[in-house]
């Protein structure tokens, strides 16, 4: 959801691509088509054409300021919203960040007793599920909606597309499936290996692609759920505009948006969950290769920033990946 929230502030600009990850950021939605907000508008709706050659001048930092969309238009880079994804700050946290979590929850708890459909309840209350999970990050439940019996549902919020989708990253996906997490990481290990790169060797970061991996089709809706340590498990997923708007009739809440069971989400496309290997945190233009350093569940950090010796990649679990990306069996 976060990764388009609008905000009233100026576009896009090669600066602002400079700070954080938002150059990794902006590179991934290129890569896998994620539309962007046009300035000036509130819902995702341009999607930027990927050529091989534009994403190696991004790999090098060399940020074009003119792009081609997919419909064969030139747009400006500033005419791309700067969202809250890209590191805006204009309005409040409850305005903001968690804009449409709190829009749901204002409507039900602004009509309690209204009946929603599709989850077969009476909603008597909403709430946010606030803090932090016992894995230190942020909670995989968005928001709680209470039923007319007292019983709580948990619910995941998203936007009409996203970037990456369950599991919580390597330390909710050892949570639940170490044995899963550790293949992988063999698995990318090999890989760097096959290339015939050894431990301290220092190489464009360029030259090491995001890599893709099926998730098992048995594992899809235990990791979409998720589990208690990443704050979960989840049992809707709600997916519509940032924007979320609503209207009672018949004693019935009609939304702009949709909620879904996990398996109704997953539905007949389980051959398109993924897990990615991406590129995160990327200092500089060289990668190290280390196979020896453990980090965190004592995994190996297998590649790091030569600068600041910073891990450069992460692992998430994604719906769907490019044509052309590299899909590596387990």
């Amino acid at each position: 959801m976060r990764a388009y929230e609008f905000l009233h502030e100026g576009g896009l600009s090669r600066a602002e691509l400079s700070k954080r990850d938002n150059l990794q950021l902006f590179m991934d939605m290129i890569d896998k088509g994620e539309p962007f907000v046009k300035a000036g508008e509130t819902e995702p709706s341009v999607v930027l054409k990927s050529s091989d050659e534009l994403m190696a001048k991004l790999q090098k930092n060399d940020i074009p300021t003119k792009y081609e969309t997919i419909d064969g238009e030139i747009i400006l880079l500033s005419r791309l919203q700067k969202t809250v994804a890209f590191g805006s700050t204009g309005g409040s946290k409850k305005d903001t960040t968690e804009r449409q979590e709190h829009g749901l929850i204002n409507i039900i708890n602004a009509n309690k007793g209204v009946t929603i459909e599709q989850m077969g309840i009476i909603a008597s209350s909403a709430r946010s599920h606030e803090g932090m999970n016992s894995l230190g990050k942020e909670q995989y439940i968005d928001i709680f909606i209470t039923d007319s019996d007292g019983k709580d549902h948990g619910i995941s919020m998203k936007g009409p597309s996203s970037i990456s989708i369950g599991a919580g990253g390597t330390a909710g996906l050892m949570s639940m499936i170490p044995a899963l997490v550790n293949k992988i990481y063999d698995r990318i290990e090999n890989y760097l290996r096959d290339l015939e790169l050894k431990d301290d060797d220092v190489v464009p970061t360029t030259s090491i692609p995001n890599l893709y991996f099926n998730v098992p089709e048995e594992s899809i809706i235990e990791l979409m759920r998720g589990n208690k340590a990443m704050g979960g498990p989840i049992d809707w997923i709600y997916q519509g505009s940032s924007d979320v708007e609503g209207k009672v009739v018949d004693g019935k809440l009609n939304l702009n948006g949709n909620f879904h069971t996990v398996e109704d989400y997953v539905g007949e496309e389980a051959d398109k969950f993924f897990f990615r290997m991406r590129k995160r945190d990327v200092a500089g233009d060289h990668t190290q290769i280390d196979y020896m350093t453990t980090g965190k569940f004592d995994l190996p950090i297998l590649m790091k920033n030569k600068v600041d010796d910073r891990r450069n990649w992460r692992l998430v679990m994604t719906k769907g990946r490019p044509e052309k990306s590299i899909l590596l069996d387990l």
